[in-house]
């Protein structure tokens, strides 16, 4: 069912990850008004402004909603016409603008982004930084759609931000910022990506804009990445409550889709319906794309959550009634709903009609891949997961010359974007035909590819499983401190009404001694039942903490345990790395290997001492520096000629600090090694790590011949000096390389936190 989640993402229903419309999104009603003062209006500029909105309107509801773009073209061109004949400039300027973002939808991309550079040109001609703002975001988005440029797409977002601040339009000047952080979260850079939207929110929240679930929808898309679903969680909220309160619904459905997602992904199937149903509830009640395209994709989201909850009836039930109610239109929309019965017919053993689906689901998905070449590797993935549910059905069924047929078509068509599950049954179906059929050898084979991709997802899952185990803990841990504080409160108020009670007595006890004795002796059995109730609330808190205890030190053995096997599969890593390097002759090519078992090696060392020690978020860097040194004068049989100093103070490294560290060290300690010695000369190679405060100083350095004259270490763009300069950057450190009597290669940096952590802490969603 994975792919029909990928067919919610390609053809834009489920989920969003980027910004709002620059322009307010209208509804037909409001597009069908502008159509009606259109045919009222004499040709002046008010005219111009008429069809400039109407084709804006349709325009953004097309790049939005992915809805026909109707006459905007036509509109555009009338406008365009229009201000020429009444010489209007800032409406020529804004109609090449529209024509630039149409031709793209046209196949006519690069046609597109002359006229938006025209209009970016004319708007710098008329002084107008507000309109030449515009024309530099709708360059952005064209270089980010179009060609995938994201580096010329970021330059464009930033020029426009600088001049939305330029012109005093604080509020669009947010909006840039959150486009820029939506390219960083793109291109993997999450941290940075958070906190831009963290500014993007302060920002509007100044100018008093209320429409903030766009830029709470795109901080969850960063939190997920990074793991912290609790905060996803939060941060959707907000979205869902702030679309309802502002009233802007058209993309409400998508926010509950992201939270069903969350919620799915922590294997927690019942919220995740619940938010699923939501969703295809408000896609009917609100005019977003066809009905029958819109419902069908909900309604297998829907229908891949019950399989998952072993209710597989009640999937087919459910697709069966949306199809019969909007019947698909396109092959899409049959393939996913062919997809989704065959599914649910093979979870629930009724292998005939799942058979008959799944055939038809193979057809259909060669036919779109052979229609779609734009997509191709989308599309061959469709079709190599309808050959193994084949695949898998005829095996259930025993049919095992059908199931071979169709599995080695699988495997003609390649599996580029299968998961991991995918492929680990891929390969256990190769294993049972193979057995049934007597190819043991083979079935061997296929047994061990699927043994070494089950324990990757095992690893997978055991991320999830920290995940859900964290939100637990959390819980728990509110609810135990609540608990104690409302003990403490009765225990108070015990103890004052105690005290009220022995003033009373001693009051009355100087007229009535007989009365005073037994009252004290009544006092004495209350006293007694509430210490005794004291006590055994006591020993109730006391279990829950030993509970509490247990479960992190199942946590802190999960993390071990972890840190284990991913030191294992960097070593497999290592070993094949090895092994391929046994069938190479290139010299080239064996250094590249060696090298990259050497930064492989530097990594596993790392999950290694986090395993082995005590603490499972730092690394004590004194004998790990050590380590790497020794081991990489071994990888050289350099130990005769190069000696190693070292001067590493004895700190433990936060482990996002070390990772970069120990990666900078094998980089400058392998270009040591390889060019800063003559051959058998004697060398000297000094590793220094001090910290002071917060901030840490890192210096390597050679006695060897250091860089040639005409080398200029800023420009180069070597292997090497790219990564040290890249994980320097990472570090937000201060890098200094100099290559005078030797290379010495200085970097200064401070102590971090998780940015994750910082947010939790400080963030509070209004």
């Amino acid at each position: 069912m994975k792919l029909l989640l990928l067919f919610l993402l390609l053809f834009g229903a489920g989920r969003l990850a980027k910004a709002e419309p620059l322009d307010p999104l209208l509804g037909r009603a409001s597009v069908d008004s502008l159509k009606a003062r259109l045919w009222q209006c004499p040709p002046d500029t008010n005219r111009v402004n008429l069809l400039l909105q109407l084709s804006n309107a349709l325009v953004t509801r097309r790049e939005e909603l992915l809805l026909n773009l109707d006459s905007a073209y036509a509109y555009s061109q009338q406008a365009r016409f229009l201000s020429d004949s009444l010489h209007f400039s800032s409406g020529k300027t804004i109609s090449l603008y529209l024509t630039g973002r149409i031709l793209p939808f046209l196949h006519k991309a690069a046609q597109g982004t002359e006229l938006l550079r025209q209009g970016i040109a004319q708007s710098v001609a008329l002084q107008n930084k507000h309109l030449e703002a515009d024309g530099w975001f709708y360059l952005g988005i064209a270089y980010r759609a179009n060609t995938g440029d994201l580096f010329r797409s970021l330059e464009c977002f930033a020029k426009a931000r600088r001049l939305y601040l330029a012109t005093n339009d604080p509020e669009r000047a947010a909006y840039l910022l959150k486009w820029i952080a939506d390219i960083h979260l793109a291109q993997a850079r999450y941290a940075q990506a958070h906190d831009e939207l963290l500014q993007v929110l302060a920002e509007y929240r100044s100018v008093g804009y209320r429409r903030l679930h766009y830029t709470f929808d795109l901080l969850v898309a960063v939190d997920e990445q990074m793991a912290n679903y609790q905060e996803a969680i939060r941060f959707e909220l907000a979205a869902i409550n702030g679309a309802k309160a502002t009233n802007d619904l058209v993309y409400l459905s998508n926010f509950y889709m992201r939270m069903a997602e969350i919620y799915e992904t922590l294997r927690q199937y019942a919220p995740s319906l619940t938010y699923r149903y939501l969703a295809l509830a408000q896609m009917k009640r609100e005019e977003k794309a066809a009905p029958a395209e819109t419902y069908m994709r909900a309604a297998c989201a829907i229908a891949n959550t019950l399989i998952k909850m072993h209710q597989p009836e009640q999937a087919v039930a459910l697709l069966l009634k949306e199809s019969r109610a909007n019947p698909p239109v396109n092959d899409v929309t049959r393939y996913m709903l062919a997809e989704g019965l065959s599914n649910g017919y093979v979870t629930s053993k009724q292998y005939a009609l799942a058979e008959k689906a799944a055939l038809k689901g193979v057809a259909l998905a060669s036919s779109l891949a052979h229609r779609n070449k734009k997509f191709d590797i989308f599309y061959r993935q469709i079709q190599y997961a309808s050959c193994v549910l084949l695949g898998r059905i005829y095996t259930d069924t025993h049919q095992f010359d059908k199931a071979r047929f169709y599995l080695d078509k699988a495997a003609t068509i390649g599996s580029q974007t299968a998961s991991l599950t995918e492929n680990a049954g891929f390969y256990l179906l190769r294993f049972k035909v193979d057995s049934a059929q007597g190819n043991l050898s083979a079935a061997i084979a296929h047994y061990q590819h699927y043994k070494a991709l089950n324990d990757s997802i095992f690893n997978t899952r055991s991320s999830t499983v920290i995940a859900n185990l964290r939100m637990q803990y959390n819980t728990e841990k509110r609810e135990h401190n609540m608990a104690l504080l409302t003990k403490q409160n009765f225990v108070q108020r015990a103890s004052l009404r105690q005290r009220e009670f022995q003033r009373n007595a001693l009051f009355v006890g100087a007229l009535l001694m007989a009365l005073l004795l037994g009252l004290g002796y009544n006092r004495y059995r209350l006293k007694q039942r509430s210490n005794q109730k004291l006590e055994a609330q006591q020993d109730e808190i006391n279990q829950k903490n030993k509970s509490l205890e247990l479960a992190l030190e199942d946590k802190e053995w999960m993390l071990k345990e972890i840190h284990h096997r991913v030191k294992n599969n960097l070593q497999i890593i290592t070993s094949l790395l090895y092994s391929q390097s046994s069938y190479l002759q290139d010299k080239a090519a064996l250094s590249a290997i060696r090298e990259s078992q050497n930064r492989v090696h530097s990594m596993a060392l790392i999950h290694q001492k986090l395993y082995q020690g005590t603490q499972l978020a730092s690394v004590p860097i004194q004998n790990y520096v050590a380590e790497i040194v020794s081991y990489l004068i071994a990888t050289f049989d350099c130990q005769e000629y190069v000696q190693a100093e070292l001067a590493v103070s004895d700190v433990a490294l936060d482990v996002a600090l070390a990772v970069p560290v120990g990666l900078i060290l094998n980089e400058a300690i392998t270009n040591s090694l390889k060019y800063a010695f003559r051959p058998q000369e004697a060398g000297v190679i000094r590793v220094e790590l001090s910290q002071v405060e917060k901030t840490y100083y890192l210096l390597i350095s050679d006695n060897g011949i250091g860089f040639p004259a005409d080398f200029n270490p800023q420009r180069s763009r070597t292997l090497g000096l790219n990564l040290i300069r890249g994980l320097s950057k990472q570090l937000d450190g201060r890098l200094h390389i100099s290559g005078l009597g030797g290379v010495r290669i200085a970097l200064e940096f401070d102590e971090i936190e998780l940015v994750a952590r910082h947010a939790a802490e400080h963030l509070t969603v209004v």
